[in-house]
């Protein structure tokens, strides 16, 4: 079984709310795919930073209640029903959010899986130092029988040396008062980009030998755009020739984390660089370090 793409969708109408930007991509998916929200059976969030430091409920309940996905089955079709979870796994979520779907769309009983993400600060404000943009995207997963197409296995690998690298985040409770749900202090460690560099390009050639995968034969490469240009230096270091199309959406739009992979896959599709039979490599790497790789090949 295959785990395709059906479609996808992106928002920035909102600079102050995470929610709303993850429920208006959520609908432009929708509306491009052809389907209603009582259709989705599964809603996944993998946005990191939340509205207000919103810790309970989960943020994709909240999603799910904006969109009207299945809200009370007692009152409409018993059988139509939506499960929704939080994942979080920083920059690399997208790629959990596949693995986790395949899981469940094997057993039958899920058809459409609604991924969604994106980050805000939490006092929904501007504020400086802030490393990510406001950016909404959404993808629908579905399953085809040939396991040639859509996404192959996910490779994960997390740093296993005692030491955390890259955006740092912490805050002393305490010390914020009754004002906890405007703070969220974030740390850049020095040289971290040149550090996510490297990590993953070791991670995708270690990938691409277990894979029996050749360079020339990726076709377009999806990456996290941590700063302009890193995605041109990571085909660089493992290789890729200069006729795979690099994507980088950090000029236009800046590093929209967790939502980064879809943003990409919704340019690609408006570029026209989504076509049947493109071998697409996902390589997502985040803080920890922490790095996910899948090879995606578009349904013919």
């Amino acid at each position: 079984m295959g785990v395709i793409i059906k479609a996808s969708g992106v928002s920035v109408v909102s600079q102050d709310s995470s929610i709303e930007n993850a429920v208006q991509a959520a609908r432009n998916c929708l509306e491009k795919a052809g389907i209603d929200g009582s259709q989705v059976d599964l809603l996944i969030n993998v946005g990191i930073y939340r509205d207000d430091n919103i810790m309970e409920p989960s943020i994709a309940a909240l999603i799910q209640q904006r969109l009207e996905l299945n809200p009370d089955p007692v009152k409409a079709d018993m059988q139509a029903r939506t499960f929704s979870f939080d994942l979080m796994n920083g920059a690399c979520g997208f790629l959990s959010a596949v693995e986790v779907s395949r899981s469940l769309l094997q057993t039958g009983v899920y058809r459409n899986v609604l991924v969604v993400g994106g980050d805000v600060h939490p006092s929904r404000r501007a504020a400086p130092g802030f490393p990510f943009a406001s950016v909404g995207g959404a993808v629908l997963l579905g399953s085809v029988a040939d396991d040639a197409q859509g996404f192959g296995a996910v490779q994960a690998h997390s740093r296993t040396e005692n030491e955390y690298f890259g955006y740092f985040g912490q805050g002393a409770m305490e010390d914020f008062g009754v004002s906890g749900r405007q703070f969220a202090p974030i740390v850049l460690q020095p040289q971290f980009a040149l550090q996510f560099s490297q990590r993953l390009s070791e991670s995708v050639q270690n990938f691409l030998r277990r894979e029996s995968l050749r360079p020339d034969q990726i076709d377009v490469l999806v990456t996290s755009p941590i700063e302009a240009g890193f995605p041109a230096q990571l085909a660089a270091n493992i290789g890729l020739p200069a006729s795979t199309h690099v994507i980088d959406i950090h000029p236009e739009l800046g590093d929209p984390h967790t939502a980064a992979p879809m943003v990409c896959v919704n340019e690609l599709m408006q570029r026209g660089a989504w076509q049947p039979g493109a071998r697409i490599l996902f390589a997502l790497v985040g803080s920890g370090i922490t790095t996910t790789c899948a090879m995606y090949r578009v349904p013919t």
